[in-house]
């Protein structure tokens, strides 16, 4: 049942992290969608739009693919938030989104590749002793 809950849980954030996350991409190519903010949306319809536009694309990336969609969503969230804190000009501010979301993806990937290694190295481990 955890798990389970743990799931939903990660479609709801997939949801609002995606919104948001598509309107502070469009807002840096310099859309104009109104002003969003965490706790805070007044927005366009046109903001509204790219927003239930990204929560889908969250959700569908959620349920889909769990863990890869959890890497993307929490990378692409904390890109935004770092990107939203630096204020920059809006071209400058969609190359740091990029290459913050990237930096996130690496970060995540390589310890979850070490996470497996480390596993896979105390299995094998365990394995001879088991056999005497």
């Amino acid at each position: 049942m955890a798990v389970s809950l743990q799931k939903v849980a990660a479609v709801v954030v997939g949801f609002f992290a995606g919104g948001y996350g598509l309107v502070v991409l469009a807002q840096s190519i310099g859309i104009q969608v109104g002003t969003v903010s965490l706790g805070q949306v007044n927005s366009s319809p046109l903001g509204t739009v790219i927003f239930i536009v990204g929560g889908i694309i969250g959700t569908a990336l959620m349920a889909a693919l769990f863990d890869w969609a959890l890497i993307g969503i929490t990378s692409w969230f904390g890109a935004t938030l770092i990107t939203r804190m630096l204020d920059l000009r809006s071209g400058l501010s969609a190359i740091v989104f990029l290459a913050l979301l990237c930096v996130g993806i690496i970060i995540q990937l390589a310890a979850d590749r070490m996470e497996k290694r480390q596993k896979a190295e105390a299995e094998d481990k365990a394995e001879p002793e088991e056999k005497a």
